[in-house]
């Protein structure tokens, strides 16, 4: 997969660029366990530690290490019929840090169709893969 030639842009930029997706799963995976749950990346906070910080009044929060951070993805993987629409930041060796898929709002109902045409126009903006600067 190769990189586009998209503009530069920092890793907190990119993710701050996410807010419009409306709820993802997001998915670890470490060496030990598998983590997932529906957030989104709305009310994006940073600090002068290097977090960025994503949470909804449901509990959910998740942390992320910017300087992590190398590139992200963009992929489409067929799952049972539904495609899935995934973005992926990814570290120094293009591993997978963390996987964000498109969610519907309510369990077993569709994706919303803005949420998807919003990741497609991400996706046409930067490519299936960008390098990012560091924040």
């Amino acid at each position: 997969m190769a990189l586009c030639d998209a503009p530069s842009i920092t890793v907190e930029h990119f993710i701050g660029d996410l807010e419009f997706l409306g709820p993802c799963r997001f998915v670890v995976v470490g060496p030990g366990a598998i983590l997932e749950a529906v957030g989104a990346f709305e009310d994006l906070r940073t600090n002068d530690k290097g977090l960025a910080t994503v949470s909804t009044d449901t509990g959910f929060e998740c942390h992320i290490r910017l300087a992590e951070v190398k590139k992200a993805a963009f992929a489409t993987k067929d799952s049972g019929g539904k495609v899935l629409h995934i973005v992926r930041l990814l570290g120094e060796e293009g591993q997978s840090l963390l996987s964000a898929i498109l969610s519907p709002e309510t369990p077993g109902e569709e994706v919303d169709e803005g949420a998807i045409e919003y990741w497609s126009k991400l996706r046409d903006r930067f490519g299936e893969q960008l390098e990012l600067l560091p924040a």
